[in-house]
């Protein structure tokens, strides 16, 4: 499982020639420039990899069984799925709920997927002029987070033993919601 969630997204990039570059604040992506050149072989990869990986992600949170080597590759996979928008609301969802479940996830594994998150959504939203497609995006995720802290807080408690956990939660949501200040209102 480690190879095929740490190795495989930065393999498959280099193969498709695509470079693994962190998100910057202000700077332009073209999903036409960065994706366009990309043979039909290539664009199966990359989306039989989305498909897989989600898959597999979904799978592991459900099972309550360790998503850290998911999410080490983050910036690498967010750029795998990001053509694709169905992979990419996946992620976004998937990665949102790792977020906020602060009684079942580590602090480790809530940042881990935050930065994933916050890469994938930079990414996206610098990629397009389309405000209500990124807004969309944006939208999900900051919906999802809100309601799966809304159902760990339920169930998850509040005690002593998770309030670190619970900090890091907020954090994470305030973070994502500063990404975009006008659709976070």
């Amino acid at each position: 499982m480690e190879f095929f969630a740490q190795e495989v997204p930065r393999l498959i990039l280099k193969v498709c020639s695509i470079a693994e570059k962190s998100p910057k604040p202000g700077q332009v992506y073209e999903l036409k420039k960065i994706y366009g050149h990309l043979s039909t072989k290539q664009q199966m990869l990359l989306k039989t990899y989305a498909a897989n990986y989600n898959k597999l992600f979904d799978m592991s949170l459900d099972e309550g069984s360790s998503v850290q080597d998911f999410l080490l590759a983050g910036t690498a996979v967010a750029m795998v799925c990001l053509p694709y928008g169905l992979y990419r609301k996946k992620l976004a969802a998937n990665l949102s709920r790792v977020c906020v479940l602060y009684s079942k996830m580590d602090e480790a594994n809530q940042v881990l997927a935050f930065q994933a998150l916050r890469s994938l959504l930079m990414f996206y939203t610098q990629s397009t002029t389309d405000k209500k497609e990124t807004g969309a995006l944006f939208e999900l995720a900051v919906k999802r987070m809100y309601m799966e802290f809304t159902k760990e807080s339920k169930t998850g408690g509040g005690g002593f033993q998770v309030q670190d956990r619970i900090r890091v939660a907020q954090n994470c949501f305030v973070g994502i919601l500063g990404l975009d200040l006008p659709q976070a209102y």
